[in-house]
């Protein structure tokens, strides 16, 4: 997936996803790939899933079926 630097003067300090595809976090633990979202809910006892957008949906998909976490 594209990224877009983000930079200090000359220095590189971060990235951002071109595509709206990807989720907040990727990355490793432990050796083991993981991708997870960070969502805002009003309510504490429940999450609605319309909180998730499509593409979203559909990334987390397609992860679990490559059997990453």
């Amino acid at each position: 997936m594209p990224m877009k630097p983000i930079r200090r003067g000359k220095q590189m300090v971060s990235a951002d996803h071109k595509e709206k595809n990807m989720l907040n976090f990727i990355g490793l633990y432990k050796g083991i790939p993981i991708a997870f979202d960070a969502k805002e809910a009003k309510e504490e006892t429940r999450f609605p899933l319309s909180n998730i957008q499509p593409h979203q949906m559909e990334f987390i998909e397609n992860w679990y079926k490559h059997r990453r976490i």
